[in-house]
């Protein structure tokens, strides 16, 4: 589905063309974020690879400057039990663990907060940050595999380099500090997603089914 595992499956000498993954741009309602709240979310599984520790760290150095702050974590993994000692260590504030979420109910998820935040050390096109930005939602990532082809630094989302917790929560106060650039952003990121639609990706499906298909043809001739 990306330009990233695109690049990867050359290295291996394999030649592959990229179809995206779908976003439903219907269901996830769009809106724009003013005044600009400092409720983020995370949207990731308590695996290692997600980096939540960095999101919770980033999001305790939020907190000596928005007091109020809050954030929400969806998911579900072996890190769990380890993640809520780490929250409790750092002393953090409204911090919710809300376990995993039926896709129902993820459109009212990303509609309740603000800010979404990204802090994954490995990653392809992760549907969670194209949902994100569906709904209108400030997104602060890191730049692994797809994601810098998703999300355009400083035009349509802020990249920060992985492990990196001082950059994310120097991003995400920014963002809070600047709300206006913050929806501007938010504005391009959901004008980009068209390349996720099923107008755009359903044909390509099509189109690359009839080119197999003729070939096969071709071969049992």
């Amino acid at each position: 589905p990306s330009v990233f595992l695109q690049n990867v499956f050359a290295r291996h000498g394999y030649q592959a063309e990229v179809i995206h993954n779908v976003i439903d741009t219907v269901q996830f309602r769009y809106r724009e974020r003013l005044p600009l709240l400092p409720e983020f979310l995370s949207v990731r599984n308590f695996e290692p690879h997600y980096g939540i520790e960095y999101t919770l760290t980033a999001f305790a150095m939020i907190q000596t400057v928005f007091p109020a702050a809050s954030l929400t974590i969806a998911g579900q993994g072996p890190q769990e039990p380890e993640l809520k000692h780490l929250a409790q260590a750092l002393g953090v504030r409204n911090v919710r663990f809300i376990g995993p979420v039926e896709p129902a109910s993820m459109p009212d998820l990303y509609d309740r907060h603000s800010v979404f935040l990204n802090a994954s050390f490995v990653d392809n096109q992760p549907l969670s940050v194209l949902e994100a930005m569906a709904s209108g939602m400030p997104v602060v990532t890191t730049p692994i595999g797809d994601i810098p082809n998703m999300v355009q630094d400083g035009e349509s989302g802020t990249l920060v380099p992985a492990g990196d917790p001082y950059a994310m929560a120097k991003a995400a106060t920014l963002l809070l500090e600047q709300p206006e650039r913050a929806v501007l952003m938010a504005k391009r990121a959901q004008e980009s997603l068209m390349q996720y639609d099923w107008s755009n990706v359903g044909p390509a499906w099509a189109d690359t089914y009839r080119r197999l298909a003729s070939a096969s043809n071709r071969e049992a001739a």
